[in-house]
């Protein structure tokens, strides 16, 4: 059974970088991408992932936001903020997120 992944991130290139990482892992499928926050939440509802990739800082509504709602409407889908701000942490874990990295990462 793969973990299925969906990507929330306005920067084609950070989405490009996550999705390519993603894939070299075994049992790993990127089901979509979303460019911000209301997306996000659609394709959260439509494809069911088991993971979310979410950016903070996103047009539309931001990562905090829209993981609230995810929480919500999903509170089985394990989020992962991966974004440029550190400051937004506490935050983060206010919402249970599943890990908080922080951008650039390293692909190891």
């Amino acid at each position: 059974m793969s973990i299925t992944v969906l990507i929330a991130e306005d920067d084609p290139a950070m989405r490009h970088i996550l999705r390519k990482a993603l894939e070299e892992i075994p049992d790993v499928e990127v089901i979509g991408e979303a460019e911000d926050g209301m997306e996000t939440i659609r394709l959260v509802k439509g494809l069911a992932p088991r993971v979310v990739f979410l950016d903070i800082a996103m047009p539309e509504k931001d990562g905090l936001d829209a993981a609230r709602e995810i929480c919500e409407s999903s509170p089985e889908t394990r989020i992962i903020f991966a974004t440029a701000f550190e400051n937004f942490a506490h935050q983060a874990f206010e919402v249970y997120a599943f890990d908080y990295l922080i951008k650039p990462y390293k692909i190891d």
